[in-house]
């Protein structure tokens, strides 16, 4: 028989997608703090044609999507600035004492701006972890690192770990970069079917808005003592003269890594049959 109608219609698909972007940059020297906000992606939804830049393609094809411009210049006095170079002349004075070390000389924080945005019409989601792949001159940093709002207000925790909570079978690397694990906060986990482990709770939304934001926060890395500097290409030296630009490759490589960014995701469908995904 023919043209029998079954009453079926196709299921929606979970459709979640993941945004990353340079937030801010931190200086601290000597006791000082500078910070630099960045945040170029705040506020992008579509191209000139309409195109959602929550789609990879639109991303793809987009120079400037992925060709912003992310750099940092430091002046030579900070970057050249050692407290062993000061000289103690009287044998009871110690750099102790004159409130000097090695956490007085500078240090260079970069922190990005991850967004999980649900666009599924009646599927709700919990993320149980996000796949991180940074630079090896990067170390990341916990207790700078949050769950927060989309204005970078701290409203919960994160949790950064060097392998997946799904075991090391799961994982996949790529040359040059190292894994970043990142689970959410009890406070706000929402998905009761979860298998939870100590501090992996999925990265849910508190405001129920669609959207999660985070923020994961790295150190750059020194070498015999000095920040890794980029290095011009015609001279093989850094750049600059009493200025540096510094951390133009190292945010701008992690900043174009959001390419590869992978959601280990719960989808929570009506009939609460949990499965598990990878996009």
């Amino acid at each position: 028989m023919h043209h029998i109608n079954l009453g079926l219609v196709l299921r929606e698909q979970l459709d979640l997608a993941l945004r990353k972007d340079v937030y801010k940059a931190t200086l601290e020297i000597n006791g000082k703090t500078q910070v630099y906000t960045y945040n170029k992606r705040d506020g992008l939804e579509t191209d000139a044609a309409g195109n959602s830049y929550w789609e990879v393609k639109t991303r793809l094809s987009d120079a400037s999507y992925y060709g912003n411009d992310y750099s940092r210049e430091l002046y030579r006095e900070d970057y050249d600035y050692k407290v062993d170079n000061y000289s103690i002349v009287d044998n009871a004075t110690t750099l102790e004492n004159l409130g000097l070390s090695e956490d007085s000389e500078l240090k260079v924080y970069v922190t990005y701006k991850f967004t999980i945005r649900n666009r599924s019409e009646n599927i709700a989601a919990a993320v149980t972890e996000v796949v991180d792949y940074y630079d090896t001159d990067y170390k990341y940093v916990q207790n700078r690192s949050y769950l927060g709002n989309k204005d970078g207000k701290k409203i919960g925790n994160v949790y950064l770990k060097d392998t997946s909570r799904y075991g090391v079978e799961t994982q996949t690397t790529i040359a040059g970069y190292k894994n970043l694990y990142i689970t959410g906060d009890q406070s706000y986990s929402n998905a009761t079917n979860d298998a939870v482990t100590s501090n992996m709770f999925p990265l849910s939304d508190p405001d129920d808005n669609k959207d999660v934001y985070f923020y994961v926060t790295f150190e750059v890395r020194k070498n015999n003592g000095n920040i890794i500097l980029d290095e011009d290409v015609a001279s093989g030296t850094a750049k600059g003269v009493g200025k540096e630009k510094t951390l133009r490759k190292l945010m701008v490589t992690n900043h174009t890594m959001a390419k590869k960014q992978k959601l280990q995701i719960q989808a929570i469908h009506k009939h609460n049959k949990n499965i598990r995904q990878e996009i």
